[in-house]
């Protein structure tokens, strides 16, 4: 047996889905670190990276130009990853 149609009715409506408003205290902690506070951390970080250079033996040509290679890409990249 066939079902009967279903009498047209009113659309359905979505459920409207409002974002959280969050207080001010929940904001990144990075922000509120100003600017330039954050140039001797950056300072600090390079000297300790600076530092493992003296490991890396110059003489021998196959640690030497992939060291080299990194080293000069650092700072031509911004990125030391």
């Amino acid at each position: 047996m066939l079902c009967p149609a279903a009498a047209p009715g009113p659309p359905l409506s979505r459920p409207t889905v409002t974002s959280p408003r969050l207080p001010s205290s929940s904001l990144p902690l990075s922000s509120t670190i100003p600017p330039y506070a954050t140039g001797p951390a950056l300072i600090l970080v390079g000297a300790l990276m600076i530092e493992n250079l003296l490991d890396i033996d110059w003489k021998d040509i196959t640690q030497a130009v992939p060291a080299f290679i990194t080293i000069a890409g650092i700072p031509l990249t911004y990125s030391i990853a």
